[in-house]
């Protein structure tokens, strides 16, 4: 299975279980020992394993919000994420040890923020997501933005990033909650 991601893609690579989410059990594989301790530390997690071609670059992530502000997708300001010294993306630890930086409104110029904004409300809608969404993003040093996954489930904390992006507009955690739950009971 190490052998045949490698040959299939070139190092370095994302391997990770299939259904974890917050980057849970994720390896960033530089060598394909990395990539074999990775697909094993994974299967610990799941039954199944993604390997992917990883992206250098920056990150982001753009919440949307149905019915907000007179519009049918409002997408909020993109955050971007900053992870601690060190750390090559986002994993389990920067999101919940508290080390990484969550910009919002990221230090992406317009151009670029429009378009993670479209991105996002055209996963959203592609898929046919009900409510909110929030989709991850890896933006190259050349400027190319790839789309990573949307989150159908988005975290609702006071420390996630959607009700950080609501909050950068005006939202607040209750009115956010209470406009979810309005928008869920609509038939």
């Amino acid at each position: 299975m190490a052998a045949e991601a490698v040959r299939k893609m070139s190092l370095p690579l994302v391997i990770k279980p299939s259904s974890k989410g917050s980057s849970v059990g994720i390896t960033l594989a530089r060598t394909i020992f990395d990539v074999i301790l990775g697909i094993e530390s994974a299967l610990k997690k799941d039954s199944e394993v993604l390997a992917e071609s990883y992206i250098p670059g920056r990150e982001a992530t753009c919440a949307v919000l149905e019915n907000f502000r007179g519009e049918k997708h409002y997408a909020f300001p993109v955050v971007e994420i900053v992870p601690p010294p060190g750390k090559h993306f986002f994993d389990y630890d920067s999101k919940y040890g508290g080390r990484a930086q969550e910009l919002c409104p990221g230090r992406f110029d317009s151009a670029d923020a429009q378009k993670i904004k479209r991105a996002a409300v055209a996963a959203h809608e592609s898929l046919g997501c009900r409510h909110y969404s929030r989709s991850d993003f890896r933006i190259t040093p050349n400027g190319k933005i790839y789309l990573l996954e949307l989150n159908t489930l988005p975290g609702l904390t006071s420390e996630s990033l959607f009700p950080k992006a609501a909050s950068s507009v005006g939202l607040e955690f209750g009115q956010l909650l209470s406009h979810l739950i309005g928008e869920a009971l609509k038939p």
